[in-house]
């Protein structure tokens, strides 16, 4: 391998690992939560478009907030693409 290839290769690294840190994770937690604050009952779609984000940077959030029972599954509404989408709400005791 050459030199520039193992530079490469260790800054990909580096950069996934940063990507993958518990504070950054926190913090995105955080900008979603906050999002879901503000909003109220949201799907994915509605927390990306309110953030500018993809559903994609969204979703690992959500799912995380959930397990961590600071959401709630609230129900089905039919999304802009006219097909069902999950809404959820913070739970009564996450305000803070």
């Amino acid at each position: 391998m050459n030199q520039k290839s193992i530079q490469n290769q260790i800054g990909f690294n580096t950069k996934s690992f940063a990507f993958n840190t518990v504070e950054n994770k926190d913090r995105k937690q955080t900008i979603v939560f906050e999002a879901f604050k503000k909003l109220g009952e949201s799907s994915d779609l509605d927390i990306a478009t309110y953030l500018g984000w993809t559903s994609n940077r969204v979703i690992p959030r959500r799912a995380e907030l959930l397990e961590l029972g600071k959401l709630e599954l609230v129900g089905v509404k039919i999304g802009v693409y006219n097909k069902p989408v999950k809404t959820y709400k913070l739970k009564d005791n996450s305000n803070t």
